[in-house]
């Protein structure tokens, strides 16, 4: 009996998630995803823009508008409406930020997949 009450004590002590306390002004502006063409903007007021350079032209950029907003200081949700075929649905999706600073910002997806950008002026 003392056995099982020192193992629950253990994994109750265990490893904690810890989040970022992010600070959401340093989302604000634009930044490009390290090696691509992908860029993503971030306006204070929750709203954004994700747009391939590669695929459209300067000032085509309506195609990619989201909203964002942080959660348990690291979590970053967005939300894209989907036009066209999509039949304006909105996709949610969410990204765990792991490092962010005047310059570089990297997280994960929920496939632990990492995505690395540089903020540009």
């Amino acid at each position: 009996m003392m056995m099982a009450l020192v193992a629950t004590m253990l994994w109750a002590c265990g490893e904690k998630e810890t989040h970022l306390d992010v600070d959401p002004t340093l989302l604000y502006g634009r930044w490009v995803k390290n090696g691509t063409q992908y860029y993503w903007t971030f306006n204070a007021d929750g709203t954004g823009n994700l747009v391939n350079r590669g695929e459209v032209e300067e000032g085509d950029e309506d195609n990619g508008d989201f909203t964002w907003t942080l959660t348990e200081g690291d979590q970053l949700l967005t939300e894209f409406r989907g036009g066209g075929e999509l039949g304006g649905i909105y996709i949610p999706k969410r990204y765990t930020i792991k490092e962010i600073s005047t310059t570089t910002l990297r997280w994960v997806d929920i496939y632990d997949r990492s995505t690395n950008l540089t903020k540009i002026n």
